[in-house]
């Protein structure tokens, strides 16, 4: 289930945070709007910024789900998952692009010498 936050903004799921894929961007929802800032959102974070790639971390509208090429979700538990579908759209197979981000998020999970941390902040 996508939860929204008390302005009616897209925040996460019930398990995941959530990211959008539209116009060449990654979008995902400030941590001020009720996001967990997550272990994994911060990695996939990371990760896009070292491929080069647009990120906006931006107040979502589930209209912005509706008109995405692509919708993942990230957690510790899971990694990253790719959506196929939001209430009567179905998503696309995702670009090149984001099936390369999840790959490279594999890759640092299982890698112990990863500059990526999948610790939680402390402090």
């Amino acid at each position: 289930a996508v939860l929204l936050n008390t302005a009616d903004q897209v925040a996460c799921t019930s398990t995941a945070n959530l990211f959008v894929w539209q116009a060449g961007c990654l979008l995902t929802p400030p941590a001020g709007n009720g996001v967990l800032a997550g272990i994994t959102r911060r990695a996939v974070l990371a990760l896009a910024e070292i491929l080069g790639l647009c990120i906006k971390i931006v107040p979502l509208q589930a209209t912005d789900l509706s008109s995405a090429q692509a919708v993942f979700l990230t957690n510790v538990a899971f990694g990253m998952r790719f959506a196929t579908s939001f209430e009567q759209v179905s998503y696309p197979d995702p670009p090149a692009v984001l099936q390369l981000l999840r790959q490279r998020l594999e890759l640092s999970r299982n890698h112990p010498l990863s500059p990526i941390s999948f610790t939680p902040d402390i402090g």
